[in-house]
């Protein structure tokens, strides 16, 4: 079944078809509150991803809820995620852009800026939210947060300056946490993330998925 919806899905050189071929397989509640403003809001969205698509980055939409998106994140280079493999989920409310998604880290992290349930603090979320942002926007600030922590917006700031000020210390100790927990492939986060074994279930860990963007 996942093979067949991801049957003639254009290129990534040509948004616009794909961001209508992705939108024509949806109905009228193709938002939780079946919002047609939204629904073409995320249209717009699918093909400015699609357009700033990072290398870095497999995007995924929900078949059966456009406004709910998994993102696979390869950790940065030359950064203590450098080998690690990271899930995370977006979710894209009616208010939106009014008001910025929620977004949350699946994989667990040792990070200050992330929490444990894996709640990302950024100012990007909150005081820094502008209308004209776009989502592509958004998970390029969840990538540079593994590159530069927002000692601002730290969990804890006296992890943060702990973390800081014994640096190898803490880079050590994240490698650790990236080999236990962020080991897995972007193809297996693939597979897993497009694999149907199973009638579907309305929850945000089996939702039917299609690419948006992706490398390979």
């Amino acid at each position: 079944m996942a093979r067949q919806l991801l049957q003639g899905i254009p290129a990534a050189s040509n948004p616009d078809a794909s961001a209508r071929s992705i939108f024509a397989r949806y109905n009228n509640s193709t938002t939780p509150g079946g919002s047609r403003r939204l629904a073409s809001q995320l249209l717009d969205e699918i093909k400015a991803m699609r357009q700033h698509h990072h290398p870095m980055m497999d995007v995924y939409v929900s078949q059966t809820n456009m406004a709910f998106w998994k993102v696979v994140m390869q950790g940065p280079p030359d950064s203590p995620y450098s080998r690690g493999t990271f899930l995370l989920w977006i979710e894209i409310g009616e208010d939106f852009p009014r008001r910025p998604p929620t977004a949350r880290f699946v994989t667990s992290m040792l990070h200050p800026n992330i929490t444990k349930h894996g709640r990302i603090c950024h100012p990007i979320f909150s005081r820094e939210w502008t209308p004209t942002l776009r989502i592509h926007q958004v998970l390029e600030h969840c990538y540079g947060i593994l590159i530069l922590l927002e000692a601002r917006d730290a969990i804890d700031p006296l992890s943060a300056l702990t973390f800081w000020s014994k640096a190898e210390e803490g880079k050590r100790e994240v490698e650790r946490y990236v080999v236990h927990l962020a080991s897995r492939s972007r193809a297996q986060h693939k597979n897993d993330i497009l694999r149907i074994s199973t009638p579907p279930i309305l929850t945000k860990t089996e939702l039917p998925f299609l690419p948006v963007a992706r490398t390979g």
